[in-house]
This record gives structure tokens, C-alpha cells and sequence, in this order.
């Protein structure tokens, strides 16, 4: 401890291998080291002196002291802010909707393209209003406008409900996708990335506010993005999500403007600031933020990292590197002491074991191959025939529940989440043994489950093509989809748990008639086997099906079960002892055979359904009684006149 009033220190000489303890007093202004005669007298082992002609002058403590040429300092004020007082201090770039100062993005077409004009979707009544909010408020701030005159593409509009039950509001651009022509601007491979942060320690991620939203769209492209609502037409003013140009395009306009800064990456809407030290870094950070208002920029306040030593970064630990420790004793200038970090390195390097996979490659082709077992999830990362990485989970209670092509779509969302930093951006060949899928993804979205619908629009901001392989060659994927991580903890989606909820909430039956189907459902013998078969796995050929659940063979791809109740593309299959009650209901207001059956197919299934309700219609005592009273009257022609109208 320094005192004030003396400036003293104790410091350990080592001479000749002898340790000695003496006390040096301190002097700012010295440019050697002096030690008094008496000092080195009482060394035991003297050291070797040699004869010197030079003379010092120094000023000692008392003078400088004295001349008011220093000033003791006992702690120096370091004013470090916190990751809530820059909020507070660049309010203003982390709230409102930000825009690039660029020209607007113009959506080219390829020549002979055919625009496409997607009738309106239904709407469900409770979700209505909501809808009407959203649209209102996305006008009030611009992102989308009210539009009155004929337009070339009309969009159909796809509605999320979240678990909070708020909308979000996107477009199915799965037509408009296939005529764009793209810039193909270069992805930045993340390896790339995380080489050029080498030697750095502080570190902080800023990620855009509603990113694509920062590209404005000129007319035409506004245009082209028209959807339909129950309230009218609009069009988005902004770059949206699921337009297959969208990344490269916003990456290019969020490089132009951040790129230049030294000490600053950038992967699409993430902005990593990385330092050697805290000062290097707070520079980079504050212009970061002051360029971002200048230029009308907002960030993401939940998505900020700041000044940390450690951050989450393209889906990787950013931090000092294993092998850090032992670069530093081997820079120039730097003494070489090998000590316990160095010797904790080391080991860490002898323990890492070399993995058989290739190096990713931006230029060569992706090709994932994926797969779903009654079990887990299997996915693998190909290029040039080689393995780039494996990736593999067991399915939640709930997911063991869903069909087998839902099931086989989750592996492909799976493969996109684990791969996203390799496939962003880019072409990608999907590999799936599963033949349905290749038609499922290129259906309406109301003519898929809702899970599904979920499930596809995670996938829109990809680039992909699903091709079918045969399940023998598909042994990569497979074996994944068996060997998944036991011990591994692994949750439910909360936007596939919310489908549960909202297809359970718009049942139009009562909580006490649900009861009784879950009831009669587990007591039904066919649907024990339904419900097996869907758990465990159907069997591969039709012969080997229980003969009295053949029938549902060929729907096989489209049963799952939910809350305890048995479904078939959304439709709910009746148990054979509530049949006679469902024909009742489904004949009480005596329609005719065809209105029964179209109110029957939108809301159940069972096997013969239609000829049990033609049966019920025909057989109905009421209905044929009053047959002749409703008979159609007879066409009476009027007559002719022959006198001019006035």
C-alpha cells in the first residue's frame, strides 16, 4: 500500500538468487532507480558493482510537493453508464420506426411473368376486430396504405395470433417469390466474421428495430405487395417479411451505411461492437449510435448486448478464443511465463477432438437432409457429398402427438433454425423422404392445418426446394432421428401450443361435450389403434394395417391428436358411439342431403359419413312428408305485349 505522506512500497530484489525486502520510496519525476549504500551493505551475497562518470539530478518528493508539480491521486473516477442509462441517453434510436436514407427499392420482375390475384381468406369473427387495430395502426405509422384502384397482384394475408393475443400480419408471397429477380448480394460466411473479432475483449450487439421495415418501397413494388383483408385492400410501403430478395437486399443497404466503421460487423439486422479495451469500444459504440441518429436508424432495446466480455453472436459464444493465453506469450516484446492459464489452455487444446466434417463453404451448394422419427428429429448439413454439420432432438410430449407430414415438416423448421447462420440468404436443396410435402408447401394456406400454416410461414424467409429421396438413401438423417440426445431438455414451441388453444377454442361444442369425446375417443376400439399407429408409427404397407382401420390408411398423413380429441386436418373424428348423435344435430333444421354434408365436412369425420347422412336424410319422416309441399312451382311464361313500353 502506498501511503500518502511518504510514498513508500516494499519490493522483493532478487539478487544473485537471494530475495531481499526493501522499502524504495516512489519519485514521479526519476528516470533510474537509486539504491542507497547502506541498503546494499546489508547484502550477504553482494553483487557485482562497476565504475560510472555519470551525474543525476532529480527533484525529490519534498520539492515537487512543494512546486505543486503533482498531485497525489488516491482512486481515479472511471464514469462507466450502464445498459439503461444508454438507453435513456439515445432515446431516441431506440424507440419509433427508423428508415435507411435511400433510394426506395424497386421489386424487379422476370420478363412474361403472370400476375397472380388470391382470392379473400376467411376471417374468424373473434379475431376480426383485432385484425381491424392492426391494419389501423400499421397505416397510422405508415408501414401499410389503404389502396382504391385496380392493382395487377393481390396477395393473400396470413394472421398470427401470439400468445398474447395480439395479430401479426404478414403476407403468403409464395407466387409473387417464384418471378423476382434477385441481386445475389455475397452472404458473409460467420467463420469470417468471428476470424476478423480475433484479439478482441469488449464487446456489444445492437439488432435493428423491425429491420426490413427500414427499406422503403417505391410505387410499383408497393403495388405488387396488395393484400386483401375483410376491410378492404392494402399495400405495404415497406419491405416485408418473406420476400425471397429481402435479406440480400437489406444486408447490402445496413452494410453501406455501418460497414466502414473499424471495429464493427455486420450480419443482416446484428451489428456486433467489439473492442480491444472498454475505451476502444465505448468510441466505436458512440458512433455507432450517433450515426444510427443521424441517419434515422432505430435498434432493437431487448435485442441490445453491452460492453460485456462475452456475447451471443451469429448463433455462436463470442469471447477470447481457447487458445488465447498462448498467443499472448509469444508476441513480440512480451516476456514468456508459462503459468497455470497457459497450462489450462494447453490441456483444452489436447482434449478438443477433431471433428470428420468438411469447412462451409458460401459458394458450394447446401443440400440439408432431414428426417422425423416417432421419437426425435434428424437433420444433416451436406456440401460436395460431405457432412458440414448434424444436428438431432427428441420430439416433446406434445410434438410425438402430431401427424406424420407435420412431423416431417417440423424436422425441416428444425433444420432451418439449427443451420440459419449457413442457410440465410441462400439457395438451399431440402432431401426428405417424405413424398406429400413437396405438394403441402406449394398448397393455399386455408387449405392447410393451422399447425402447418404456422410452421410454412417460419420457413418463408427461406430460400428452398424440397426434393424427394427414397428412405434408403436417407440413412444420414435417419440414424439422427434415433440417436437424439437423451438427456437433453427439450420445450414445446409456444407458437405451436397456442394453435391447441386456438383450434380448442373455436370447437363449436360446449367444455362438457369435449369431455365426452376425449371419453368416448379412448374407449373407441378402432380409434385405440388410430391413436397407436399415430404415436408409434404407421405400418409401411397397407396389408399390414388392422383391417378395421384400413380406411383411415389413406389419410394417415393427415391424423394427429390434440387435447385427447382425434383430428383430421382440422376436421374432429367422431367416435362410433356419438355418430347417430352428430347425424341428429347435423339434420335437426331438416336441410336437404347436399346442405347436411357441407355442413358436416367443415367440422367432422368419421369413415362413410356421407352415405350415413344420406341414409339419416332419406329416412327422415318430417322431411318426406312435407317433400311434395316443397316442390318447385312450374315456369308460367308471361305474356307477350305488343304495344310499345313507356
Amino acid at each position: 500500500m502506498v501511503s500518502e505522506t511518504t510514498w513508500f512500497k516494499s519490493i522483493i530484489l532478487d539478487v544473485n538468487h537471494k530475495c531481499f525486502d526493501v522499502n524504495f520510496k516512489l519519485d514521479t519525476s526519476a528516470e533510474v532507480n537509486i539504491l542507497p549504500l547502506y541498503i546494499l551493505n546489508k547484502f550477504k551475497v553482494k553483487p557485482k558493482l562497476s565504475e560510472t562518470n555519470l551525474s543525476l539530478t532529480t527533484y525529490g518528493l519534498k520539492s515537487c510537493k512543494e512546486l505543486q508539480l503533482i498531485e497525489i491521486i488516491d482512486a481515479i473516477e472511471c464514469s462507466v453508464i450502464s445498459k439503461n442509462e444508454l438507453i435513456n441517453q439515445y432515446r431516441d434510436v431506440f424507440t419509433g420506426i427508423g428508415e435507411f436514407p435511400s433510394e426506395p427499392y424497386h421489386i424487379t420482375l422476370k420478363d412474361n411473368s403472370v400476375p397472380v390475384i388470391h382470392p379473400p381468406r376467411r376471417v374468424p369473427q373473434a379475431l376480426q376486430p383485432k385484425l381491424k387495430s392492426t391494419s389501423n395502426n400499421l397505416e397510422k405509422e405508415g408501414i401499410v396504405s389503404k389502396v382504391n384502384k385496380p392493382t395487377d397482384w393481390v396477395q393473400s394475408l396470413v394472421i398470427v395470433e401470439k400468445p398474447n393475443g395480439n395479430l401479426r400480419s404478414c403476407l403468403d408471397p409464395r407466387d409473387l417469390n417464384k418471378v423476382i429477380k434477385r441481386e445475389h448480394y455475397q452472404i458473409p460466411c460467420t467463420d469470417d466474421i468471428i476470424s476478423r473479432l480475433e484479439g478482441k475483449k469488449i464487446f456489444s450487439v445492437v439488432g435493428l428495430k423491425d429491420g426490413f421495415w427500414h427499406v422503403p418501397l417505391d410505387e410499383v413494388s408497393s403495388e405488387i405487395c396488395t393484400f386483401n383483408t375483410p376491410y378492404g385492400r392494402y399495400k405495404f410501403n415497406k419491405l416485408i417479411f418473406g420476400i425471397v430478395s429481402a435479406p440480400e437486399v437489406f444486408k447490402k443497404r445496413n452494410q453501406k451505411l455501418f460497414g466502414d466503421i473499424e471495429g464493427v460487423e455486420i450480419y443482416f439486422d446484428d451489428i456486433i461492437v467489439a473492442g480491444y479495451d472498454e475505451d476502444s469500444h465505448d468510441a466505436i459504440m458512440a458512433k455507432v449510435l450517433e450515426r444510427a441518429r443521424s441517419l434515422n436508424i432505430k435498434f432493437n432495446p431487448d435485442k441490445l448486448q453491452y460492453r460485456v466480455s462475452e456475447v451471443k453472436y451469429v448463433g455462436q459464444i463470442i469471447s477470447k478464443s481457447v487458445t488465447a493465453p498462448l498467443r499472448e506469450i509469444i508476441h513480440e516484446n512480451v516476456e514468456f511465463n508459462w503459468g497455470k492459464e497457459q497450462e489450462l489452455s494447453l490441456v483444452s487444446i489436447k482434449e478438443a477432438k477433431a471433428p470428420i466434417l468438411k469447412v462451409f463453404s458460401a459458394s458450394d451448394e447446401i443440400i440439408i437432409q432431414c428426417n422425423s422419427s416417432k421419437d426425435g428429429l434428424g437433420s444433416c448439413l451436406i456440401q460436395k457429398g460431405q457432412p458440414v454439420s448434424f444436428v438431432s432432438r427428441s420430439l416433446t410430449n406434445t410434438e410425438k402427438n402430431y401427424a406424420q407430414i407435420e412431423k416431417e415438416l417440423l424436422a425441416i423448421v428444425f433444420s432451418f433454425e439449427k443451420y440459419h447462420n449457413f442457410v440465410y440468404g441462400r439457395k438451399v436443396a431440402i432431401q426428405s423422404d417424405h413424398k406429400p410435402l413437396m405438394a403441402i408447401v406449394k398448397k393455399p394456406m386455408q387449405k392447410i392445418s393451422s399447425r402447418m400454416q404456422r410452421m410454412i410461414l417460419k420457413l418463408l424467409k427461406y430460400d428452398f426446394e424440397i426434393n424427394y429421396v427414397p428412405g434408403n438413401q436417407m440413412f444420414l438423417a435417419d440414424t439422427l432421428s434415433r440417436a437424439f440426445p437423451v438427456n437433453e431438455t427439450v420445450r414445446d414451441d409456444p407458437e405451436m401450443l397456442n394453435i391447441v388453444h386456438t383450434v380448442s377454442k373455436h370447437l363449436p361444442m360446449s367444455e362438457k361435450r369435449q369431455e365426452q369425446f376425449k371419453k368416448e375417443t379412448e374407449l373407441d376400439p378402432e380409434l385405440k389403434i388410430v391413436v397407436k399407429y399415430i404415436k408409434e408409427g404407421w405400418p409401411k404397407s397397407y396389408k399390414s394395417v388392422d383391417n378395421s382401420v384400413k380406411t383411415y390408411y389413406k389419410i394417415k398423413n393427415n391424423l394427429y391428436i390434440q387435447e385427447g380429441l382425434l383430428f383430421s386436418n382440422e376436421k374432429l373424428i367422431v367416435p362410433y358411439s356419438l355418430r347417430k348423435d352428430m347425424l341428429k344435430l347435423i339434420h335437426k333444421a331438416h336441410f336437404g342431403i347436399e346442405k347436411c354434408k357441407k355442413r358436416a365436412r367443415e367440422i367432422m369425420y368419421w369413415p362413410g359419413m356421407n352415405s350415413d347422412i344420406e341414409t339419416v336424410v332419406s329416412e327422415c319422416v318430417i322431411c318426406e312428408k312435407f317433400k311434395k309441399a316443397n316442390s318447385k312451382e312450374l315456369l308460367k311464361p308471361h305474356t307477350v305485349t305488343t304495344q310499345a313500353v313507356t
